[in-house]
């Protein structure tokens, strides 16, 4: 290219139904030749053969570009290398990557596509999980659980006699491993430990990506394994992963997979340790993950609404509340809102009865309870206190008679 390039610019993509971007890596013999893409507009399930792309971003912008039609789009450090892990020597690699695919500077475009992520996953050949970058213990990690699904589904290895049990054949190959590798069960668990440290499994979105992806395979760079082998030779050897990584891993493709939908309230508060660089993500990240439907409409990717609006939003659906008498209590930023959600009921009703506003009372304590518990002692205690309107709001709300209310506080 010559020393001016131009910025890339998008074409405008159709917002009206379910159209998306997929990216064509070009084929590069070097590993260090300049990273080549075609974008296509395509529809979901329209057949379009594509692999999506599951990763972390990183903070490095901009550090390297594609080249799509002869102009330059930044790209991070993390995903270049990436690009270059994926990329094929002899043929295009058809890619569905938010970064290249999604017009981030987009504000609308960016809700659009996000609304859909979890069909765009859901329909892709399989997902390529990019957990980290290699390092010696990983590599030997992967060339090991290789060896052990090649000796366990095809057999490729002597008995040391004639038992045929699952556990004897196990101790076989485990013998035959260990001979071929100086130190294998430390050097295992060492390269699964680098696994699991990586950001990669405390990124909200991979919750979704990982739920939704039919097949996939499992990167550490270059190497890849199918998510089936992955998740064979950590029961092999007997690995306990973190907690966290643990909830990850049970939504993998596999055997044994896991991925019952649950209330948004309890997914928010299972993966309270999930990241994102963008802490609205926290909360959109879970909706095609949730088994209340109507929340993908309350609470609908729009990355031109605050985190003090989505805050009330989610007030709102959570508790059945309007918010105009308490929005002047109410949290401002998901990273102070997001810790207390699991005592959100009795914070909101602290807030309703302050501001005497009997609707709103009304409506938490007539609530079914499903995202939280009403804790009586937040309501004595607005009895109790002489300069509280508590006990006028609640007879007046209709919820406890003249005579509860006087029980309720004593003598």
């Amino acid at each position: 290219m010559d020393g001016n390039p131009t910025p890339y610019k998008y074409s405008q993509l159709d917002h009206g139904g379910n159209f998306f971007r997929v990216a064509r890596l070009k084929a590069a013999k070097e590993r260090g030749a300049e990273i080549d893409c075609d974008l296509v507009d395509a529809q979901i399930g329209d057949g379009t053969d594509y692999e999506a792309v599951s990763y972390t971003w990183g903070t490095d912008k901009d550090a390297d570009f594609v080249v799509i039609n002869e102009e330059r789009l930044g790209i991070g450090l993390n995903l270049s290398l990436i690009l270059r892990d994926l990329r094929l020597v002899n043929e295009d690699r058809v890619l569905w990557i938010d970064a290249i695919c999604i017009d981030q500077g987009n504000i609308p475009e960016r809700s659009h596509q996000v609304q859909r992520m979890g069909d765009i996953f859901r329909f892709a050949r399989q997902v390529l999980f990019c957990v980290g970058r290699p390092t010696e213990m990983t590599d030997l990690l992967f060339a090991v659980l290789r060896e052990l699904h090649t000796c366990l589904v095809d057999g490729d290895h002597e008995p040391t006699d004639s038992r045929s049990t699952a556990e004897a054949r196990s101790t076989d190959v485990l013998r035959i491993l260990q001979k071929r590798h100086y130190a294998l069960m430390p050097r295992v668990q060492q390269g699964f430990d680098i696994i699991f440290q990586q950001s990669w499994f405390y990124r909200v979105w991979i919750v979704q990506e990982v739920a939704n992806a039919g097949q996939g395979r499992i990167h550490c760079g270059s190497p890849s394994l199918a998510t089936d082998v992955f998740l064979a030779g950590l029961r092999f050897f007997n690995v306990t992963p973190p907690p966290h990584c643990q909830q990850i891993l049970d939504m993998l493709p596999g055997q044994n997979r896991t991925a019952d939908r649950q209330p948004l309230f309890s997914l928010l508060q299972r993966l309270a340790a999930s990241q994102a660089s963008d802490a609205r993500d926290k909360v959109w990240a879970l909706l095609d993950l949730c088994s209340d439907l109507e929340a993908k409409t309350a609470l609908k990717p729009d990355y031109g609404k605050s985190e003090a609006l989505l805050v009330l939003d989610m007030i709102t659906y959570f508790c059945g509340c309007e918010t105009t008498l308490i929005a002047p209590r109410a949290w401002t930023e998901l990273s102070q809102f997001l810790p207390c959600i699991e005592n959100l009921y009795n914070t909101v009703l602290e807030w309703v009865i302050a501001a005497d506003d009997t609707v709103n009372l009304e409506v938490l304590l007539a609530s079914d309870g499903d995202k939280g518990t009403i804790d009586l002692r937040v309501l004595y205690s607005a009895i109790e206190n002489p300069k509280s309107s508590g006990r006028l709001i609640m007879s007046s709300a209709g919820c406890w008679s003249s005579e509860q209310t006087q029980n309720a506080a004593g003598p």
